[in-house]
């Protein structure tokens, strides 16, 4: 799946405002929105960011993707969640997230699998000045 971001709607992990995406196909704008919180595991703090859909039609549906972006103070610094055309043929819109530092980064593919969205792909780059 060769799907790449185009570095546009970066954002950071503060950065909780809702994003706006036609998911569905009835050409109204549904509203994502984005939560972070954190977990233990051992002693380390284990940053998540999930993501919950209110469709224009009303219906919700919550934690449709989670990822683990971090530890402690080891995160990533931005993210971004986009849309892609319809991959699997389902009548509802793919998506791409993306996050990253200065460096490495990931890229997920998301296909909709009626209420949830299911890992498609992964892609990660590392820089090598490390």
């Amino acid at each position: 799946m060769g799907q790449k971001f185009d570095g546009k709607g970066r954002r950071s992990f503060d950065d909780l405002s809702l994003i706006r995406i036609d998911l569905d196909g009835d050409r109204r704008l549904d509203a994502i929105k984005p939560r972070t919180y954190t977990t233990k595991r051992g002693r380390e703090k284990v940053n998540w960011i999930t993501f919950d859909i209110r469709f224009a039609s009303g219906k919700k549906a919550e934690k449709i993707f989670t990822y683990d972006y971090g530890i402690d103070d080891v995160n990533y610094w931005v993210y971004a969640l986009r849309p892609l055309r319809d991959l699997n043929n389902d009548g509802r819109r793919d998506l791409l997230f993306y996050t990253g530092d200065d460096t490495s980064d990931e890229t997920v593919v998301l296909v909709s699998k009626g209420t949830r969205y299911q890992v498609r792909s992964r892609k990660k780059t590392d820089s090598d000045a490390w």
